[in-house]
């Protein structure tokens, strides 16, 4: 007999006519033409209720929309240590721009790149994607730089 791997007991819908399903390609198609996502079946009180992928999909999208902020938080805490109050802070005191070029938030789509130095983990200030690759382009390192203000001038008369 096969047991679930995922509860103590199979919910109802997997039995037939008070029958048990046997063998596991039944399981299986089963539970693919009913779109039952086994991994998403709650205790709820003393049954297990089964949410269907779309279901799930609407459930998930609508939390991770009325909750940007908090899914944002966490990601500058997890890569960055700073908290969401605390970029928003760096960007008011940035007037809202670009720290290199400062171009204005508002004429991007994109929220600044919060630039760090990859040695340290340090953050520095917040900058447009286009002057956060540029530095990544440029390895990080003033001379090379430095060298390619030189070659700018140079090429510009």
């Amino acid at each position: 007999m096969l047991r679930p791997a995922y509860g103590s007991a199979w919910p109802d819908r997997l039995f037939e006519d008070g029958g048990e399903i046997k063998s596991g390609a039944s399981i299986l198609n089963y539970l693919r033409y009913t779109s039952l996502k086994p991994k998403l079946w709650k205790k709820k009180g003393e049954t297990l209720e089964a949410c269907c992928k779309t279901c799930s999909l609407a459930r998930s999208l609508a939390w991770r929309t009325a909750n940007k902020h908090k899914i944002r938080d966490t990601s500058y805490k997890k890569k960055f240590g700073i908290t969401l109050e605390e970029y928003e802070t760096k960007l008011k005191y940035q007037n809202y721009c670009c720290a290199i070029c400062e171009t204005p938030q508002e004429e991007f789509n994109l929220r600044f790149a919060i630039d760090h130095n990859h040695k340290t983990g340090e953050v520095r200030d917040l900058l447009c994607g286009q002057c956060n690759i540029a530095i990544g382009m440029a390895r990080e390192d003033a001379n090379i730089l430095k060298k390619m203000i030189e070659y700018l001038q140079k090429h510009s008369k």
